[in-house]
């Protein structure tokens, strides 16, 4: 036959062992060809991919960018959005400089 079982301690495996027979009846079984199904997967691939650039070329994804670019601007220029130093790294800095003087 075309396929074999192996018996092994997990449970029994089922294996090919003459795949240039095997081959024919998977295609005969098949009802979509090879390049249908490429046509297919590409067509899906395409529109996708217009999805996409409508959604990027859309008016309200630009206005959202543009917010977000604000937003950015604002906390880039306010100072008191900027992130402060934090009073302990310079205790625990002081403590690696001494420590690296005594070397």
């Amino acid at each position: 036959g075309i396929v074999g079982r192996v018996a092994t301690p997990f449970g029994d495996r089922i294996y090919i062992k003459d795949l240039k027979n095997f081959i024919p009846l998977i295609e005969a079984e098949s009802d979509i060809s090879a390049e249908e199904e490429t046509r297919k997967v590409q067509k899906h691939k395409e529109e996708k991919v217009r999805k996409h650039e409508k959604m990027l070329t859309s008016d309200s994804f630009t206005i959202q960018k543009k917010k977000k670019f604000a937003e950015l601007e604002e906390i880039l220029k306010d100072p008191a959005r900027q992130q402060k130093d934090n009073p302990l790294d310079a205790l625990f800095k002081s403590e690696e400089d001494e420590e690296d003087k005594d070397i």
